[in-house]
């Protein structure tokens, strides 16, 4: 039930546009840092289900919290545990279900979004430095991915690898004004709306425009640095 998610991304900052880079979680949080040999996971990963749903109520809220339950397998487990108890306790019986079933419900294609949304919510902290703090504006994934097995330590893991593209403002989110989030909000929607409308007419997705900007040599003066923190694990 438990599976690893490959987050492969570009972005609209120069010299990050071109090639598609592995997601770690320092791209959201400046001081966390893992250690996937003690962790026992694929590297880079995140984990999910491909067999349960799993809502976002059942993780805890702060982004490092999250963090942590997304790459600590005991803390993942007890979120699994908490959800099929649920299940059992509302439909009387245990959950159960094939892989074959958890796809045809699209189950992955849930849980994966339900990370993306999380991570990529507009507005969060992004890092490509961590002593500077940009923000995300938006992101956009074509919905595909592709499956690997990878055995760490005789644990069989199922990688669910994806491809995105992440739109984001050199600025930190404390120097956004909310007039300026709305205006970026709405054009989000605006692109939702677009992407649902094309999808019922099956025409493919294409990758929403993003002006390629380019970083500041030196470290701002004049801006507030956002740390989101965390301890090694």
């Amino acid at each position: 039930m438990i599976s690893v998610l490959n987050i492969l991304m570009k972005t609209n900052i120069d010299g990050h546009h071109e090639t598609y880079e592995t997601y770690q979680v320092n791209n959201t949080s400046n001081t966390m840092t893992i250690d996937y040999n003690k962790l026992r996971l694929p590297t880079n990963t995140l984990l999910m289900s491909d067999l349960v749903p799993i809502e976002m109520k059942y993780f805890p809220e702060p982004t490092v919290d999250y963090l942590k339950t997304v790459t600590q397998t005991d803390k993942f487990v007890k979120v699994l545990s908490e959800k099929l108890n649920d299940y059992k306790k509302t439909n009387r019986k245990e959950y159960k279900t094939s892989r074959a079933a958890a796809e045809e419900q699209k189950i992955p294609y849930y849980n994966i979004v339900n990370i993306l949304e999380r991570i990529f919510k507009q507005g969060n902290p992004f890092f490509y430095d961590k002593n500077r703090t940009h923000t995300v504006l938006n992101y956009f994934w074509n919905k595909d991915y592709n499956i690997n097995v990878e055995i760490i330590n005789t644990t069989e893991f199922h990688i669910y690898q994806i491809h995105i593209n992440v739109e984001i403002d050199i600025r930190s989110p404390d120097q956004i004004s909310s007039e300026e989030m709305k205006e970026f909000s709405c054009k989000t929607q605006n692109e939702k709306i677009k992407r649902i409308w094309n999808s019922l007419r099956n025409i493919t997705p294409s990758i929403p425009h993003a002006k390629i900007i380019s970083l500041p040599r030196a470290p701002p003066l004049h801006t507030k640095n956002i740390s989101v923190g965390g301890n090694d694990v």
